[in-house]
């Protein structure tokens, strides 16, 4: 007796545990999410929601499209493929952006882009068709699980992939960061701790983090026979395509505004910066700089 309540114990001590876990890491991510917003959503209003046949209002009539009724399952299925595809485009288009002159990296994440296509349409196959054998079952078996289809080994052939392949968007979004940092930190000199923070924000490192992170908790809720791991990896599934394309779009659209030679010679080509802006602690560093230049020419004269 005493061996099984250790054990109920044990379960529900493990429990809150995962619980308090999700919540913390579910308001971590709400976080980010809002302080990103109020940087840019006058941008994103004007530049993705205020056009015309936008890619976000098709992600709007693709969520709209799911309160029809069970009728169009499959063909919600075959959309929400859809729909994924464009988001990893977006975010491929903008890794390009970062590395607008490397072949060997475009060549990669191109390969890649095309592997993980294939793997989600053959994943997807076998839940559209089962999915119309359930409608022709009987009232009392619609909600019956079917045997023949195995949701951890649809989510096995689905996200795994797509992990793998937003961990490499995700490393090469992180090394274009190093090589931006890096080379405006070498022109400007010292910088501030909100310019670091800027510039994580305007290359769209978080969101290329939330999406591997999205990816993992619905592949670890596949795995998971707790209720709130299940329905916080189902939130996830439907609100990550709505949350990360509109701000990757904005960023993308923001680097193509651009003029070309900009773009070309500007060693922060594919961020929001303007390369010739300064903080005040940036410009009371090159004081001395500007003086010792003045003296130069007053001299050489």
């Amino acid at each position: 007796m005493s061996t099984t309540l250790s054990q109920v114990n044990d379960t529900i001590i493990a429990y809150q545990q995962s619980s308090y876990c999700i919540g913390f890491l579910s308001a971590t991510i709400a976080a980010i999410v809002i302080y990103d917003w109020s940087l840019t959503l006058g941008r994103e209003t004007d530049r993705v929601w205020c056009r015309y046949l936008s890619i976000v209002i098709i992600f709007c009539y693709h969520l709209s499209i799911i309160h029809y009724g069970t009728g169009l399952s499959q063909f919600y299925s075959w959309s929400n493929c859809i729909v994924y595809i464009a988001s990893d485009a977006i975010m491929v288009f903008r890794i390009h952006a970062m590395f607008p002159k490397s072949k060997p990296i475009l060549a990669l994440i191109l390969v890649a882009f095309i592997g993980v296509i294939v793997v989600n349409i053959v994943g997807y196959i076998p839940a559209s068709e089962n999915k119309e054998e359930d409608e022709s079952l009987q009232l009392m078996r619609l909600c019956v699980e079917s045997n023949l289809w195995n949701y951890k080994t649809f989510v096995s052939m689905t996200r795994v992939p797509r992990v793998v392949f937003e961990a490499l968007l995700l490393s090469l979004a992180l090394g274009g960061y190093y090589r931006h940092a890096a080379e405006r930190r070498k022109n400007i000199g010292i910088w501030s701790v909100n310019a670091w923070i800027k510039l994580l924000m305007e290359q769209s490192i978080v969101y290329f983090a939330v999406a591997v992170g999205c990816d993992t908790i619905i592949i670890a809720s596949g795995y998971s026979s707790q209720e709130n791991m299940t329905s916080f990896g189902a939130i996830l599934a439907s609100l990550q395509g709505y949350l990360l394309a509109p701000r990757l779009l904005l960023s993308f659209r923001g680097h193509q505004s651009k003029p070309m030679h900009s773009r070309d010679n500007s060693a922060d080509s594919t961020l929001s910066f303007i390369k010739h802006a300064r903080t005040p602690s940036d410009m009371l560093y090159q004081l001395p700089t500007i003086a010792r230049a003045s003296m130069v020419s007053s001299l050489a004269k």
